[in-house]
């Protein structure tokens, strides 16, 4: 929390856009793609993540509500502006960008009252107004851009993928919202899910012996490293299914088909549904099987050291660019935390195991 507070006040002309700091806290003002606008996002959520902690000493307590604010204020002035996605490729507007943002105003004001500006609720009122009309019904999934987009030079690009990318899903396991639109069981965040999990399951020679759970990559159109699966993406995909799973053992409610969602749950539970049926408790163990496909899938592709890269190739699943990336870890770890969720939530899961489909 020190080291974030002493990049917060750093001097760099894009505020808290910069993305690039030296170990001393120094900004690195090598070339690189900014401003970025989902970062401040997520360390607030961070932030009040940490603040539900039990026993915090008051000065941790402080610091930690010290940058939490310093965020929220730069995200209620800063929501509009245009900035570089979190694959640092494109200027625009985000879906990805924008949920964080608004996922964390929302939590802000919700969870920091005695700090909250009007500007707070101004700003999340704008942004889910705009990330609605990311929605594309014709295609079935939210839009990745929105308007106009360009690269480095400024020059217009079209929008990657016609729009389709993975990192939807992990934008709903990042917010958390606990139901309605962007959340987990969004029957339209489903659909998006669905899109590109059908597409790489096809499209990449690997996945031919991993149809179950299919490597995910970021969307059709991607050529860095020759276009592959990404860990992080791949292990946001189990990390849905068993937040899914999770929501089937404890949500009343339960999880109802709708014309959105139609594909993506009979795929998971492996027979016809039907329009306004309601799935039962009993269904999440297809959720959570799912989800197991999707750890195996990537467990299938680890050396004996077990280390994740970036990528593994779509043709054989070894690793691929940058060595050790902490985002593939961190992800992994995040799914198999949404896995114990499950375990807590009930469902008798011992005798399930990391093979359920794949190879």
């Amino acid at each position: 929390m020190r080291f974030s507070a002493r990049l917060q006040a750093s001097d760099s002309p894009y505020a808290l856009g910069e993305v690039r700091y030296n170990v001393d806290g120094s900004v690195d003002d090598i070339a690189w793609s900014r401003p970025q606008h989902d970062g401040p996002a997520l360390r607030a959520l961070a932030m009040m993540d940490y603040l539900k902690l039990n026993d915090l000493d008051p000065e941790s307590a402080n610091l930690a509500r010290q940058v939490l604010k310093i965020d929220l204020d730069h995200l209620s002035y800063a929501y509009e502006a245009k900035g570089y996605d979190l694959w640092e490729y494109s200027f625009g507007h985000h879906f990805f960008t924008r949920l964080v943002q608004m996922r964390a105003l929302e939590r802000g004001i919700a969870e920091a009252p005695r700090f909250m500006r009007k500007e707070w609720r101004i700003a999340a009122a704008s942004l889910r107004s705009e990330l609605a009309k990311h929605w594309d019904a014709k295609g079935g999934f939210y839009h990745f851009s929105l308007g106009k987009v360009t690269n480095w030079e400024g020059n217009e690009v079209p929008e990657v993928g016609a729009g389709r990318d993975a990192s939807a899903v992990l934008a709903a396991n990042y917010a958390r919202f606990e139901e309605g639109s962007f959340s987990l069981n969004d029957p339209k965040l489903l659909s998006s899910a669905w899109v590109l999990e059908e597409y790489f399951r096809h499209a990449y020679p690997f996945n031919k012996d991993h149809a179950f759970a299919p490597g995910i990559g970021r969307h059709p159109d991607d050529d860095y490293y020759g276009g592959n699966a990404w860990y992080v993406l791949t292990s946001g995909y189990a990390e849905l299914y068993y937040g899914l799973a999770a929501r089937l053992q404890s949500d009343e409610a339960g999880l109802i088909v709708s014309s959105e969602s139609e594909a993506f749950i009979e795929s998971a539970l492996g027979r016809a549904v039907r329009i306004g049926e309601r799935l039962r408790p009993e269904d999440s163990l297809k959720f959570l099987a799912k989800g197991d496909g999707f750890m195996a899938t990537m467990m299938d592709t680890l050396g004996k050291d077990a280390t994740m890269a970036e990528q593994f190739s779509k043709e054989d699943g070894s690793g691929l660019s940058a060595a050790d990336l902490t985002w593939s870890y961190s992800s992994f770890l995040s799914s198999a935390l949404a896995r114990e969720a499950v375990a807590a939530s009930g469902v008798d899961y011992a005798s399930l195991s990391f093979d359920c489909g794949a190879k």
